[in-house]
């Protein structure tokens, strides 16, 4: 039996081989890139959600940061204003004692002060006798014409109760003090006692000036 003219048998046969193979290997290659494709888009997917966490964390971060920063600029502001609050409020007590001070320098003033405070603290101890205590620097204006016009006065503020006057050594710094007659009851009215009475109000009319200032 004679053969065909053309490619030989194993020609054809070396051909389909590698037809197929290159079609195999067409469809290892098609199928690779798929999976490249594939692998690509999940690793850019796990590059954005890493990107975005790594975002979110620093943002958290700095957010944590400005919240304490903020709070504590807050807190430091409230304390220098606090405190400055109170320095002011310290300077006006201050001026204030200064002043008192001075008013025992104006006669007049002062004698008319004396006998205001003496009439209050006389009537606040009860009962039918007091003693009122005056300093010794005092001793001038506690005069026979000061003691009958507390007397005057005492007779409307507590129905003529009766006292007598006695002085002390030391400086009250101003003002004057009563005790009842069996010594158990009380009442400081000198100048420096009675301020810090008058101290929680006298502070808060003080701030509520300065914070309307402020406004």
């Amino acid at each position: 039996m004679t053969e065909n003219q053309g490619n030989p048998p194993e020609a054809a046969i070396i051909e389909q081989i590698t037809g197929d193979a290159e079609s195999q290997a067409e469809k290892l290659i098609e199928s690779a890139k798929l999976s490249v494709t594939a692998e690509e888009k999940k690793t850019g997917r796990e590059i954005e959600k890493f990107e975005e966490d790594l975002r979110s964390g620093w943002e958290a971060r700095v957010e944590k940061i400005r919240t304490r920063e903020v709070s504590t600029a807050r807190i430091e502001s409230r304390r220098i204003l606090l405190n400055a609050r109170e320095r002011a409020v310290a300077a006006v007590f201050d001026e204030i004692k200064a002043g008192l001070g001075h008013l025992r320098e104006d006669p007049v003033s002062y004698r008319e002060s004396l006998r205001n405070l003496a009439v209050e603290a006389v009537s606040a101890v009860g009962g039918e006798e007091a003693v009122l205590r005056i300093s010794e620097r005092d001793r001038g204006f506690a005069d026979d014409a000061f003691a009958e016009d507390v007397r005057e006065r005492l007779k409307t503020a507590a129905g003529g109760k009766s006292f007598r006057i006695e002085f002390d050594s030391g400086d009250s710094g101003g003002g004057c003090a009563a005790t009842s007659a069996d010594g158990r009851i009380m009442f400081d009215n000198t100048y420096g006692r009675r301020l810090e009475r008058l101290r929680s109000e006298m502070r808060a009319k003080i701030v509520g000036e300065l914070d309307k200032s402020n406004e």
